[in-house]
């Protein structure tokens, strides 16, 4: 049975890589990766706070995020993007599986 890796070292794993690929440092400092991971917690937490204060209680929508971004025309259309990628994955295994009639 594979062991599993806590989430705070698999996100500071992503985030090492993420800095690598923008062209940082090939290992990057411990206290760079661990100050943009307390940063990205930070902005998550208050960004899905807001979002759960808008739509219904105790649950956050994807209509909740797309309202948050409505200014922010970039994340506007990545989220669009996702959206539309999702209904066409969607669409395309109905395609593939077919009618179930027995």
């Amino acid at each position: 049975m594979e062991a599993k890796e806590p989430q705070g070292e698999d996100l500071q794993s992503e985030l090492r890589a993420l800095l690598q690929a923008c062209g940082g440092q090939d290992e990057p400092l411990e206290e760079s990766v661990n100050e943009l991971a307390h940063l990205l917690k930070l902005f998550l937490t208050c960004f899905l706070g807001r979002a759960q204060g808008l739509g219904k209680p105790g649950r956050i929508s994807l209509e909740d995020i797309f309202y948050l971004v409505r200014r922010d025309p970039i994340k506007h259309q990545r989220i669009k993007e996702l959206l539309v990628n999702q209904d066409r994955l969607k669409n395309s295994k109905k395609l593939f599986e077919g009618p179930t009639d027995e």
